[in-house]
């Protein structure tokens, strides 16, 4: 349910991105991927060990031709933390997805007539986002009961 509730948030961001709006307008797609190093800490008194795992994501957005520095972009990005719980046969594994709603103000350096926009393009971004996780804890090994003999 809670996927389904996402896929909807972002389509409705996308159309009201996508609307239309006047000539020279720039609207641009963005996808990541790459891995995501989570620090090893301490968990409820335990120490905790992380994998490394996959990180990926995507962007969308749309600078608006009344003044092309100006633009707004949704961001969304998911990785599954997985890792063991020292000193105990647990293991666990989760979910983090992350979704932002931005506001982007770029800056063109290197103008020059053959490039308008600037040859390099660096911004700067913020607003709002919100993450969903969650967390499941798993035993890695089979737990046996001691044995008479």
């Amino acid at each position: 349910m809670r996927k389904v509730a996402l896929l909807g948030a972002c389509a409705l961001a996308t159309l009201l991105i996508m609307r239309a709006s006047p000539a020279h307008a720039e609207f641009f797609v963005d996808a990541y991927v790459g891995p995501a190093f989570t620090q090893n800490d301490k968990w409820a008194g335990l120490k905790t060990k992380f994998d490394t795992e996959i990180s990926f994501g995507g962007r969308i957005g749309y600078y608006f031709g009344f003044w092309p520095y100006l633009g707004l972009a949704v961001d969304a990005s998911h990785y599954q933390p997985e890792g063991k719980l020292g000193g105990t046969p647990l293991r666990f594994d989760g979910e983090v997805t992350g979704v932002s709603f931005d506001a982007m103000l770029r800056f063109p350096v290197m103008k020059s007539n053959a490039f308008p926009q600037g040859q390099l393009q660096p911004y700067l971004m913020a607003g709002p986002g919100a993450y969903f996780s969650i967390l499941n804890f798993v035993l890695s090994a089979a737990i046996r009961a001691p044995t008479r003999a």
